[in-house]
């Protein structure tokens, strides 16, 4: 559990939202169990100025702030840094800093593994949500070499869900077109929600295997953990 260094001292996780009220739930449940609060970015409440506003009327003095994204995009680059120096204006009482999305990192890469579990397939095909912006993109590529290093594993490859090709239906025919009779699905997504129960229609629909999304795992909790401890060192 991250604690607070005192009661004036808040952590917490600005998520993007979901139009699955599953998928909300899922990340304030994770919040919870984390011992840290929440807000989202679109589509569900508690909004980014709703939940500062509870802070303020509960004293808060100090807040961490971490953007609970896999990848920066223009959300993490933009909306969000827009919509804290909005709250540092209404709140200058509050030292309100801004930590770095999850990124790259070797806690994920564990957690993703512990997800995948003991596989007899040819090969893993890891799904990422997709983007716009290039940035995403050639992390994504970047999570595929780490994930297969670190794993051992001689077929890794990675497909995205929407905005970016290859698609899942042509990731899992290009795991095919390399040999592999039996292909392994593992969607890189922090919660459920509405692309996430996509890719397991489709994975099942043509044949692949899926696992679980990253959901509530201790490495993340650690990585959390770690982000808080930059802004206050």
């Amino acid at each position: 559990m991250i604690t607070a260094a005192d009661a004036r001292t808040a952590v917490l996780l600005i998520g993007h939202g979901s139009k699955d009220p599953e998928g909300n739930a899922e990340f304030a449940n994770f919040a919870e169990g984390a011992g840290v609060r929440h807000c989202l970015l679109e589509y569900a409440e508690p909004s980014i100025p709703t939940l500062f506003k509870q802070l303020a009327e509960e004293g808060i003095r100090r807040v961490a702030a971490i953007p609970y994204f896999l990848f920066a995009g223009a959300h993490v680059k933009r909306d969000i840094p827009q919509a804290i120096e909005e709250e540092r204006n209404k709140y200058p009482q509050m030292d309100i800093r801004l930590g770095r999305h999850l990124g790259v990192d070797d806690r994920l890469l564990r957690a993703m593994a512990d997800r995948l579990g003991p596989s007899d397939s040819n090969a893993v095909l890891l799904v990422g949500r997709g983007s716009l912006e290039p940035g995403p993109i050639e992390d994504m590529k970047a999570v595929t070499r780490a994930f297969a290093e670190l794993n051992k594993l001689p077929h890794v490859e990675h497909c995205f869900i929407a905005l970016a090709p290859p698609d899942l239906p042509a990731g899992i025919a290009n795991c095919r077109a390399r040999g592999a009779k039996n292909v392994t699905v593992v969607p890189y997504f922090l919660f459920t929600g509405i692309l996430v129960k996509r890719i397991e229609r489709i994975s099942r629909e043509l044949g692949a295997q899926v696992r679980p999304h990253l959901g509530h795992h201790e490495e993340l909790v650690r990585l959390l953990r770690e982000r808080k401890l930059e802004m206050w060192a």
